[in-house]
């Protein structure tokens, strides 16, 4: 099983394509914003890759912006329907966890 890593630039097309087929629940953006998520916030927005080297899971948060906060608002997550029922959302979320700890985070939200 792959384990999670950071989202990289290179991913923002491949990312787009995961979110629209990851619906109904979760729609895409640009790929200018999943371009600007990796280079601002890489190691808060992660993914799992296939085989291939594409997403095949990916979660997007975002640590709060305000000095002093020490929180993460998660704004989507996906996984493609090939790939669920693999744990990959679970996976992806304690990595999420353990880099908030890492952080500082007291507080993650799910937006």
């Amino acid at each position: 099983m792959s384990k999670p890593e950071s989202i990289g630039e290179a991913d923002a097309e491949a990312l787009m394509d995961l979110i629209n087929d990851a619906g109904p629940y979760v729609s895409a953006r640009g790929i200018s914003d999943y371009w600007l998520y990796a280079r601002l916030f890489g190691p808060t927005c992660l993914c799992i890759r296939d085989d291939s080297g594409r997403p095949a899971a990916a979660l997007l948060a975002f640590p709060d912006q305000t000095p002093g906060s020490r929180e993460i608002y998660i704004q989507d997550v996906a996984v493609h329907p090939e790939h669920r029922r693999k744990g990959y959302g679970e996976l992806l979320l304690d990595e999420l966890h353990r880099r908030a700890d890492d952080l500082g985070v007291r507080r993650i939200w799910l937006t």
